[in-house]
C-alpha cells in the first residue's frame, strides 16, 4: 500500500482548512489545524489519516456541506461560487486518505456520474463506468420506489442472490419495518448523494470482498457499485436517514446485494 505523501497532505488539509474560513465557518476546520501542524514535522501515516483524521475531516465536511448546499444539494442563496471547491477540496483529501489498494488497478476520478457534482472512484478501465452508473442507479431507483409504495414483492426480486438466501419476504419486510422504527418512518422519496465507486472491470473486481465491505458470498465477478443515498421520510421537513447500496449484476441484471440504513 503507497504511503501518503506529507507534501500533498499538507496541501489538502491546508486548502481544506482555508476552504472553511473562507465560507465563515472557521470552527468547523479547527480540529483540522493540529494535524496540519503536526505533518509539518511528522510524517503521517495512513493509519493516522484513516482512523484519526477522517472522522474529523468527515464531520466538519458535513458542516461546510451544509452552509454551501441544501437538502436537495442545491446551493443555497450566494453560495453557487463555492460549490466546485466544496467538492475539489474533500476529493483531493478523499484520494490521500483511501488509495488504490492494489498498484495494478487503475483508479480515476470521474464527476457527475451519480447525476451532481460528487466524484466517484472508478476502478479499472473506465470506458464501461458511465453504463455501470446508469445501471447501478436504475436498480437502486426501481428498488427504493418499490420499497416506498410497499410492493415488497419487487423489491424482494430486486435483491441479488446472496441478499435473499437465508431470508424469506416476510423476513426482508420485517426488517424493512424495524429500520422504519428505528429510523424515523416509511420513506417516501429517494435523493442519490453519490456513487462512491464504481468497479469498471475484471481485475478491480477480484479484490477481496472486505475490501468494500461486500457480502462475503458475493461472487467477485458481480460487484458493480457503491451508491450512497437518501431516503426522504418528510418532504416538507427534508427528514430521513442516509442508505448505502452495494450493486451487483447478475445474469438477469442488476441487483441490490446489500443496503445499510443510517444516520449521521
Amino acid at each position: 500500500m503507497p504511503k501518503p505523501n506529507q507534501e500533498a497532505v499538507l496541501k489538502a488539509l491546508a486548502d481544506f482548512i482555508s476552504f472553511g474560513r473562507e465560507i465563515g465557518l472557521p470552527k468547523a476546520v479547527q480540529p483540522l489545524e493540529r494535524f496540519e501542524t503536526e505533518f509539518r514535522t511528522t510524517k503521517p501515516t495512513l493509519k493516522i489519516l484513516k482512523e484519526t483524521v477522517s472522522p474529523l475531516i468527515d464531520r466538519s465536511f458535513s458542516s461546510l456541506q451544509e452552509r454551501v448546499l441544501d437538502t436537495w444539494r442545491n446551493p443555497r442563496p450566494g453560495m453557487k461560487k463555492h460549490e466546485e471547491k466544496l467538492h475539489s477540496t474533500f476529493r483531493a483529501l478523499f484520494v490521500l486518505i483511501y488509495p488504490p489498494k492494489h498498484a495494478n488497478v487503475v483508479q480515476t476520478e470521474m464527476v457527475g456520474l451519480a447525476g451532481n457534482k460528487e466524484s466517484t472512484s472508478v476502478l479499472g478501465d473506465p470506458t464501461d463506468a458511465k453504463v455501470i452508473a446508469k445501471h447501478s442507479l436504475d436498480v437502486v431507483r426501481r428498488f427504493s420506489k418499490a420499497v416506498f409504495t410497499q410492493d415488497i414483492e419487487k423489491a424482494y426480486g430486486l435483491c441479488a442472490n446472496e441478499l435473499r438466501t437465508g431470508r424469506s419476504v416476510k423476513q426482508f419486510f420485517t426488517d424493512l419495518q424495524k429500520a422504519d422504527t428505528r429510523y424515523g418512518g416509511p420513506a417516501v422519496d429517494l435523493m442519490v448523494e453519490r456513487i462512491t465507486w464504481i468497479y469498471a472491470d475484471e481485475a478491480s473486481r477480484r479484490r477481496s470482498n472486505t475490501d468494500g465491505h461486500w457480502p462475503k458470498e458475493t461472487p467477485k465477478p458481480n460487484k458493480r457499485a457503491l451508491v450512497g443515498t437518501f431516503w426522504i421520510v418528510d418532504t416538507k421537513t427534508k427528514r430521513g436517514r442516509w442508505v448505502f447500496f452495494w450493486i451487483t449484476e447478475e445474469s438477469d441484471g442488476y441487483r441490490i446485494a446489500k443496503l445499510n440504513q443510517y444516520l449521521q
